[in-house]
């Protein structure tokens, strides 16, 4: 299979536009690469999902553990999973059952056992705690923001194929971010834009601004990493994605704190916290 090949195979392995007929062959892969993406994706079906938990890769394997899609008599094989890195993958999640977390507690392996405390004492100290949404995508979008200034800074110090796979994680990622914003913020504000001007407004502000990330993200996925352009391209994508957290920060949450009554607020947040509680993707 050439590089070209791959390469295409890999983006569509991650896309979540990509069918589940055409997952489900990519899961058939020769590429471990490919198979990976596939597992990592929260659109595999429980099928794919299972198979991929028996792959030959740890990788893979560690691939489907992190996938928050992975049901939970899934996770409790990978519990048991003969590498411990792909046990220490699975003890680094906060959505993995408690039961589970604690039979990895237990583990063999110190620094599994000790991954797996740490998360449980973590998520002891949250209970009662209700994070909001702005908490919740504040966090969100400073961690992209940061992984792609990571990603800029060493550019030239990476090899290609790391770059490639950096970059296609990342673009995933504010890819989600952006459908999160829309989800938890967007909606409600779309709602009511003919009731208030400053909403209208900020409303389409902050949809061209989404827009021009997409769009900009579709273009670097359609040029080699390598190109000459690829490099400044990333950091135009840098500029614009800072430039829409601080609009998200002093315009965008200020507008629905303001706007949104206090009980449809709670409304939200309590909605956020079950989904997070529950491992599901928001």
């Amino acid at each position: 299979m050439d590089d070209g090949t791959i390469r295409k195979e890999y983006i569509n392995a991650g896309s979540e536009l990509t069918s589940v007929a055409a997952l489900e062959q990519l899961a058939e892969s020769s590429s471990p690469a490919v198979r990976r993406r596939v597992a990592e994706n929260r659109r595999t079906p429980i099928e794919c999902l299972s198979k991929l938990a028996r792959d030959n890769s740890s990788e893979v394997r560690a691939a489907v553990a992190l996938n928050k899609s992975t049901p939970e008599s899934i996770l409790a094989v990978l519990a048991s999973d003969q590498n411990s890195d792909v046990r220490y993958q699975l003890a680094s999640t906060s959505y993995l059952p408690k039961h589970v977390l604690r039979q990895l507690a237990a583990d063999a392996n110190p620094h599994v056992s000790q991954r797996a405390k740490v998360m449980l004492s973590g998520l002891e100290s949250k209970v009662g705690r209700m994070v909001t949404v702005f908490e919740f995508l504040s966090e969100d979008h400073g961690l992209l923001a940061s992984q792609l200034r990571v990603l800029v800074e060493k550019y030239s110090q990476w090899s290609r194929d790391k770059v490639f796979d950096e970059t296609v994680d990342l673009f995933d990622g504010i890819v989600r971010h952006l459908e999160r914003q829309q989800t938890l913020c967007l909606d409600w504000m779309e709602q009511h834009e003919q009731e208030s001007e400053s909403i209208k407004r900020v409303v389409a502000k902050s949809t061209a601004e989404r827009n021009e990330i997409k769009e900009q993200i579709s273009d670097l996925l359609m040029q080699h990493v390598d190109g000459p352009n690829f490099l400044t391209s990333l950091g135009q994508l840098l500029e614009r994605l800072q430039a829409h957290i601080e609009f998200s920060e002093s315009e965008l949450f200020s507008e629905l704190k303001r706007q949104l009554p206090p009980e449809e607020l709670d409304q939200v947040n309590l909605r956020l916290n079950q989904s997070v509680l529950r491992g599901e993707s928001v």
